[in-house]
């Protein structure tokens, strides 16, 4: 899930107008690989009918499955609008921790910090100890679907490519 939609996170905000908000952000490219090695890992047909009847699968497989090009553009299209969103409506405010816990050896702390400089009390005694980044243990070379993960990482650079490209931007934003 890509979490709130700006109207719903203003909602929650009003409702919770001490709340404290955290930013996972990642880079683009690594989190949409990591999706779609997700999806491959389920070994589905790719067949509308069966994926619509699959019990195992929730919105973003069958969204992938039933069309796997219109699936990364909306990904990336609702991942950034949602950025934009969240950095937009906090614009300069200490309630928002944006923190890449892939790159940031020290996220724990860096997000502990954030909710003690915010004064947030927490109620474990335990401290959060960061630990040593590790590399998802589960690369795509475990997979049988080879081809298909080299397939999906071609369509995600072609995407991308596609969405960033000046000549195909929406003369609207």
């Amino acid at each position: 899930s890509l979490g709130l939609v700006g109207s719903e996170m203003c909602i929650r905000d009003r409702n919770f107008p001490s709340s404290l908000f955290v930013l996972n952000s990642r880079d683009e490219r690594d989190w949409l690989r990591s999706r779609v090695k997700h999806m491959l890992r389920l070994n589905v047909e790719h067949n509308t009918a069966s994926v619509l009847r699959d019990p195992r699968l929730g919105i973003q497989a069958r969204e992938y499955f039933a069309d796997n090009r219109l699936a990364l553009i909306n990904w990336v299209s609702a991942r950034r609008i949602y950025h934009r969103q969240v950095k937009e409506y906090f614009n300069g405010s200490s309630r928002l921790l944006e923190i890449d816990v892939t790159s940031d050896n020290d996220w724990q702390m860096t997000l502990r910090q954030f909710l003690e400089q915010n004064e947030f009390v927490l109620r474990s005694t335990h401290r959060a100890t960061p630990g040593p980044l590790h590399e998802n243990s589960r690369s795509s070379v475990d997979l049988d679907l080879q081809e298909s993960v080299a397939a999906g990482f071609r369509l995600i650079d072609e995407i991308l490519n596609l969405l960033d490209d000046p000549n195909h931007a929406d003369e609207g934003g």
